[in-house]
């Protein structure tokens, strides 16, 4: 993949995230279809770029739906990875991301776990987008950190492609 490739896909990429951020402040009602509906407008942002096949879009709609739920089931484990990758004030995000799951939490369980097969939640590839926080080689250990959303190089030391987030 070339590098301008890269960077159009990284940039749109950054866009999803300020269009899913928008979607989700501006949502006058909390539920299971409004994640839905803001994942959709995250898209149809990117697509407005008029830069990506589609294919790349759904791609791109996947890492981010992945790097969300990853994100968010961290949440508890460490606030500020969250506010980081949101970059929004920790206690805004903490009051409306708390309302929105109280309001939300039985009707996306099931949502969550199609998102999960659907996006292989859990697995980072090199090649794909990721937002902040730190991955682990699955094969060797190394840590690669991420303090902004970039592409996800081989891991420098054996050179492996698989990768799982950890928030520290």
């Amino acid at each position: 993949m070339t590098d301008d490739r890269q960077d159009k896909l990284l940039h749109a990429y950054n866009e999803m995230r300020k269009a899913l951020k928008k979607a989700l402040h501006e949502a006058e009602e909390k539920t299971a279809d409004t994640l839905k509906e803001a994942f959709e407008k995250a898209e149809e942002k990117a697509s407005e770029l008029g830069e990506l096949t589609r294919e790349e879009i759904e791609k791109l709609g996947e890492w981010l739906r992945r790097d969300f739920r990853e994100a968010a089931e961290a949440w508890e484990k460490n606030k500020e990875d969250l506010a980081a990758w949101w970059e929004m004030d920790k206690d805004l995000i903490e009051a409306q991301l708390l309302d929105w799951v109280a309001k939300v939490a039985d009707p996306t369980l099931v949502q969550w776990e199609l998102l999960r097969e659907q996006a292989r939640f859990g697995e980072w590839h090199t090649g794909e987008i990721t937002g902040p926080g730190v991955l682990i080689c699955k094969n060797c250990g190394e840590k690669l950190t991420f303090d902004k959303p970039g592409h996800i190089p081989p891991c420098p030391k054996c050179h492996g492609t698989v990768f799982e987030k950890v928030y520290e």
